[in-house]
């Protein structure tokens, strides 16, 4: 939004316009002027239930034995190693994104007609 302001006032100055208004900057209401708003997918935490175990720690493995038998054995998952989370990949395990009302900048501009 603060490009198309930009384009439409240099638009207007090119062709003769004149046109009043100076850019302020104001704190983003979203993520009150922080640039950081809480993971959606992780709730903040950081992480997320692991997919292959579903949050168990534990996988069924088929095993053959050596007469040819099935045998299912239940193993540590090594997607999360056990532990039943995993890094959430939306947030880099951070717990926070950047905001997208002010990308990132904690403040939003906008034209104030003088």
């Amino acid at each position: 939004m603060r490009k198309l302001f930009f384009v439409v006032a240099v638009l207007l100055a090119v062709v003769g316009v004149a046109f009043a208004a100076r850019l302020i900057s104001e704190p983003c209401n979203y993520c009150n002027g922080t640039g950081k708003i809480r993971c959606n997918s992780c709730n903040g935490t950081g992480s997320v239930k692991c997919r292959k175990c579903g949050g168990l720690g534990l996988v069924t493995n088929e095993n053959w034995t050596w007469d040819g038998s099935n045998g299912a054995i239940t193993i540590t998952c090594p997607e999360c190693n056990g532990n039943k989370q995993v890094t959430c990949n939306s947030c880099w395990g951070r717990g926070k994104s950047d905001c997208y009302n002010c990308d990132g900048v904690g403040a939003t501009t906008r034209w104030v007609e003088d």
